[in-house]
């Protein structure tokens, strides 16, 4: 599942390098997801306006952006690279024809796999960067802040911090 996951996106950031002076490219750069030179640039949400606003960060050119999106495809192929790629969310129960579904999901990288830290690396080049708005998702690293459903038990169970 996340070899096709990745392998959606690479096909789609392919095509998108093939077509950078059509109106294809040009719709990505009216929406704000490339800049006026083909390459990716960073997005953060904005509270005050409720949408995903460009950030200063350095945006990665196009031809990095494939080659990063190809040694993932290749990186997420191998066996015990993946330990877990799942909807956190039923995806029956989601309106996809809604432009504004939200359909959360998780993807756990071994720690065990020699090229772990590679995978690493390339999925956290990837967060924030417009480039994942091609399958309407937006990447962003785990926290370690439990639940709010852990910090009621834990509240329960050992008093007021």
């Amino acid at each position: 599942m996340a070899s096709n996951f990745w392998s959606a996106l690479s096909a789609r950031v392919e095509m998108v390098q093939a077509n950078l002076q059509t109106e294809l490219a040009q719709g990505l750069r009216d929406k704000g997801l490339l800049n006026a030179d083909g390459a990716w640039v960073f997005l953060a949400w904005d509270a005050s306006s409720k949408s995903l606003k460009p950030t200063t960060q350095t945006p990665i050119p196009m031809s990095e952006m494939v080659q990063i999106i190809a040694s993932i495809v290749e990186l997420v192929k191998l066996p015990a690279m993946v330990n877990q790629f799942k909807a956190l969310k039923a995806l029956k129960s989601a309106d996809l024809k809604s432009p504004t579904v939200v359909i959360p999901w998780t993807m756990a990288v071994s720690l065990r796999h020699e090229r772990a830290q590679q995978l690493w690396q390339h999925l956290m080049r990837l967060v924030g960067s417009s480039v994942t708005q091609l399958l309407m998702c937006q990447m962003r690293p785990a926290n370690l802040k439990r639940s709010k459903l852990s910090e009621l038990i834990a509240k329960c169970v050992f008093g007021p911090k």
